[in-house]
């Protein structure tokens, strides 16, 4: 009896590190879809449903294998080890997914899908298992500890990963360690030696709460599948929402999982002890999701409380430090999510203890899961498409309105007595939450910076255009400006990014834009190739459509004959297309944005080189007003694997945002900027800006000219490049070194008032460039 005892001790242990291991594959297939399938929200969101189906399906199969099997320890143990097994090899056979899949999207989601199909269906068949193992004294307590157990290993691995092994190891490295952990925890589980093995016949307890009333199958499968849809739409949802206040970055986005697991785990554990002793009933479940529906309410309108008070109470409270901004941003997301996604975690077990024959739990909890895990891939992908559809308020409000549908239904398979009376409640409160929908709506977008000209709320960000003075415009994807902005000096850089390039060349016939935004570069590389071929690939193909309020300083580029727009995933575009180019432009992209990272990874310059017709040039632009000296390390390193004739230029030499041009050249040409090269550069820009309508209304015509002067200069050779290389690995997409470190460098000195401008930069480029001369 003490074996038996030490072995049921030892399982929630178990179940917590099997829980942390799954959301890390989870987290890491992810990473992976991207690279295959590309940066496209729907596609990726398709690829992680499917992996959800696939988990969903597991727990199907296995509650059919474990609830027949007189060994469900050893099941359990195989298991585990067929996870590790399977799961190590995705990262060695997804490189080869990359070739099969080809220019077919469509192609490249199924090769993912049936890669990661395997481990999947196995992660998902060990919660009809732990079920099985575990004994409690009755249902609810048997599937809560199983379940918030599962969960808190889950939200310490996602924070765990984000934060520290992801950085550290890299994606294979990670992904081994995992490996190893679930063949370990396979290996244990088989050899703890126990009295006997547990059966599914119920205790006392369990018998005496079948007197109680049970929730019959066919309806409990859709209020689980309905109530997995909508969960997972609510991640989807305040996700995006909460990205609309906080910076976007693989941090932020780990952060709010974190909350969103942390609510869902004390729900669950919270129903243990409280259903000790009394039997779930009708009016359990019925409240839990009414109460769910009107959390979910005023959690939605806390959004505008959160956007209007977060940034000030850092100011307030004096945080200076990243892990004081870190633990801010954690503590407001907590206090935003945990209070609605602890029903939710309540509502999961609450739901198999009504629904399940106290003598076939496993079986039960087992279809339940299934359901509601099938259901969650729904959601993800729903929540999406309600976006653009209703709106990102509406959507939320329409996702917390159908709990209170939820509650209508118990109500309606409620014991007749009272049944009036629920209905009448939850009816008021989904009366309520329309009328909020229709005409009483929060405003989580904020208030922006000026005159509203366009708003939308799409599957891949919330995108606005304001104009905040006369002739001043601002594009924003979920309030990130970054540069997109018409005013004098950032429309002189974005001229300048596109007319070097060309100059650098030479005559380039046929060339490539990554990145279109408000179009101006796109415009000077039109103006230097007036007769060539040009094409331009953008993964917000709203963004073309937007043009329309930046054709005073694009010049209608988009309508220009030789301009080719393409929408899609830059980096997929490179790795799949016949084409060739001339000249091939990598737009300034911000890295602390998600996914930015890998614009600058080895994986994908060698992409680019390869696109590259013989002699053709690869330019490269890098912010480094957004990177500290060992995140611009990592992306010259990975440049110089590529082009072992690189060099360094000066795209901008401005005092907050001086911005790096990596210039690479397949073949044996030398690059070669001279002073009239120079001359010729600010003579370019000076004819682009002069095309503005208004341009004489902020600025003089000694001033334009003294404006449109610096920048181009040769600062650093390929020596120079190596030295300053060696300060780091190369960035890859399996150390993606940028993504992970300039999000902590931006914030970092924004919180200290030190930006990354030339007053950083100056001592750590004026030996090399002391050099060069």
């Amino acid at each position: 009896m003490t074996e038996r005892l030490s072995f049921q001790r030892l399982l929630p242990i178990i179940f917590f590190v099997s829980g942390g291991t799954g959301i890390s594959y989870e987290i890491l297939w992810q990473r992976f879809a991207v690279d295959i399938v590309g940066g496209e929200t729907t596609a990726v969101a398709l690829v992680v449903s499917l992996v959800f189906v696939g988990l969903g399906l597991g727990s199907w199969l296995g509650t059919q294998v474990v609830t027949r099997t007189r060994s469900p320890k050893r099941v359990y143990g195989l298991v585990e080890i067929g996870i590790g097994a399977t799961a190590g090899l995705v990262p060695l056979i997804m490189p080869w997914c990359s070739t099969v899949g080809g220019q077919s999207i469509t192609m490249s989601v199924i090769v993912v899908v049936l890669v990661m199909a395997i481990p999947a269906t196995l992660i998902g068949a060990t919660f009809p298992a732990m079920v099985r193992l575990y004994r409690a004294q009755n249902v609810t307590g048997r599937v809560g500890i199983v379940y918030s157990a599962n969960l808190a290993g889950a939200l310490v691995g996602s924070l765990s990963l984000t934060f520290y092994v992801l950085p550290q190891l890299g994606r294979v490295g990670t992904s081994s360690v995992l490996a190893v952990v679930n063949v370990a925890i396979g290996v244990l589980v088989m050899l703890v030696p126990t009295t006997t093995e547990p059966t599914s016949s119920p205790s006392p307890a369990l018998q005496r709460s079948e007197q109680g009333w049970q929730l019959s199958e066919h309806w409990a499968l859709g209020l689980a599948a309905v109530s997995g849809s909508l969960s997972m739409g609510i991640q989807v949802l305040f996700t995006r929402a909460l990205a609309l206040s906080a910076p976007g970055s693989v941090y932020m986005f780990g952060l709010v999982l974190s909350a969103y697991l942390l609510g869902l785990v004390v729900g669950s554990a919270a129903i243990v002890p409280w259903f000790r002793r009394r039997m779930p009933t009708a009016q359990h479940l019925y409240g839990i999701y009414l109460a769910s529906a009107c959390v979910l309410v005023a959690t939605v309108w806390s959004l505008q409380w959160f956007r209007a008070a977060f940034r000030p109470a850092l100011k307030t409270i004096g945080v200076e430090t990243w892990g004081g901004y870190v633990a801010s941003l954690g503590g407001f997301s907590m206090l935003l999510l945990v209070p609605a996604t602890a029903l939710m975690g309540v509502a999961f077990p609450l739901l198999v203890s009504v629904a399940s024959d106290p003598g076939r739990v496993t079986s039960g909890a087992g279809r339940l899961y299934s359901s509601n895990t099938i259901g969650g891939a729904l959601g993800s992908i729903a929540g999406l498409f309600l976006m653009p559809w209703l709106g990102l308020v509406p959507a939320m409000l329409a996702v917390s309105g159908s709990y209170a549908g939820l509650a209508i239904v118990v109500a309606f398979l409620a014991p007749a007595e009272g049944r009036l009376r629920l209905h009448l409640l939850a009816g008021a409160v989904v009366v309520a939450i329309v009328a909020m929908s229709v005409g009483f709506q929060p405003n989580v977008h904020g208030e922006g910076r000026g005159k509203s000209l366009y708003r939308h709320d799409g599957s891949s960000g919330t995108i606005t255009v304001e104009e905040t003075r006369p002739h001043v415009l601002r594009l924003a994807v979920n309030n990130n400006y970054g540069l997109n902005v018409t005013t004098p000096g950032t429309v002189e850089m974005q001229y300048r990014l596109g007319h070097l390039p060309i100059l650098i060349h030479g005559e380039p016939k046929k060339a490539l834009l990554l990145g279109f935004a408000t179009g101006n570069t796109l415009a000077a590389v039109q103006q230097g190739i007036p007769a060539g071929e040009i094409h331009c690939v953008e993964l917000h193909e709203t963004l073309f459509d937007l043009a329309r309020f930046f054709e005073d300083v694009n010049h209608r580029v988009a309508h220009e004959p030789e301009v080719r727009l393409i929408p899609g995933d830059g980096r997929r575009y490179l790795r799949t297309s016949d084409e060739r180019y001339d000249l091939i432009i990598g737009d300034l992209y911000l890295p602390r944005n998600p996914g930015v990272g890998a614009m600058y990874s080895r994986e994908h310059f060698q992409a680019a080189r390869s696109s590259l017709t013989s002699g053709g040039v690869f330019v490269a632009w890098v912010p480094l007003f957004q990177m500290d000296r060992t995140a611009v390390s990592s992306v010259v390193a990975a440049f110089t694997d590529v082009f072992t004739n690189a060099v360094g230029i000066i795209g901008h030499a401005h005092s907050t945002h001086p911005v790096l041009g990596l210039v690479g050249v397949r073949g044996d040409r030398e690059i070669a900027w001279t002073g009239p090269l120079e001359s010729e550069l600010s003579e370019r820009v000076l004819k682009s800006i002069k095309r503005i309508p208004y341009v004489n209304s902020f600025r003089t015509r000694e001033q334009l000219s003294i404006f449109s002067r610096g920048g181009g200069r040769l600062t650093l050779g390929y020596r120079q490049l190596k030295n300053l290389a060696s300060l780091s690995d190369p960035n890859t997409l399996d150390n993606n070194i940028l993504e992970f470190r300039a999000p902590r460098a931006l914030l970092s000195s924004q919180l200290r008032g030190e930006p990354l401008g030339v007053s950083y930069w100056r001592p750590f480029f004026v030996n090399a460039i002391a050099s060069e001369d």
